[in-house]
C-alpha cells in the first residue's frame, strides 16, 4: 500500500484545497484569525448569511483530521481522513488573511510511510470590499 497510500494523502489534500478554495470563492467574508481554524461567511438561502466553519480535530488514534461545518447540516463533517490505503494525518492548517487575499496552507502525511504532501493556495474574496473602499 506504500504507493497507493501516498496517492491517498494527495487526493485528500487536493480535495480538501479545492473544497476551501470553492467556498471561499463564494464567500462574503472570512476569518482567518485562530490557527486551524477558517470561518467562511457566506450567503445562504433566502440571501441570509451562514457560515461554513473548516477546522482540524484530533480522533481516538491521534491523526489529525479536517473537519467542515456548514450550518444546519448536523455537525462537523470530516473531510479527511479513514482510509484503507493509508494512515491519513493532517498536520498544518493553517490561514491567513491580507486584505481581500485569503491564503491557505494544508499539508497532509502517510503515517505509515512518513509521507508527507502539502499544498498553498490564494483566494481574492469576490465579494468583499476592502476598508475604506466602501
Amino acid at each position: 500500500f506504500g504507493i497507493l497510500g501516498n496517492w491517498e494523502v494527495q487526493e485528500q489534500v487536493r480535495f480538501s484545497m479545492q473544497r476551501i478554495v470553492r467556498d471561499l470563492q463564494c464567500a462574503i467574508d472570512a476569518d482567518t484569525t485562530m490557527y486551524g481554524t477558517l470561518d467562511i461567511r457566506v450567503k445562504g438561502k433566502n440571501a441570509e448569511e451562514t457560515s461554513i466553519v473548516y477546522k482540524l480535530y484530533t480522533d481516538d488514534n491521534a491523526a489529525h483530521i479536517l473537519k467542515r461545518n456548514k450550518a444546519g447540516y448536523g455537525g462537523p463533517q470530516p473531510i479527511t481522513g479513514g482510509s484503507i490505503l493509508a494512515d491519513v494525518s493532517i498536520v498544518d492548517f493553517h490561514c491567513y488573511r491580507l486584505g481581500r487575499i485569503v491564503f491557505i496552507v494544508l499539508e497532509g502525511e502517510n503515517k505509515m510511510s512518513k509521507y508527507y504532501f502539502s499544498l498553498e493556495s490564494a483566494v481574492c474574496l469576490p465579494n468583499v470590499l476592502e476598508k475604506g473602499h466602501e
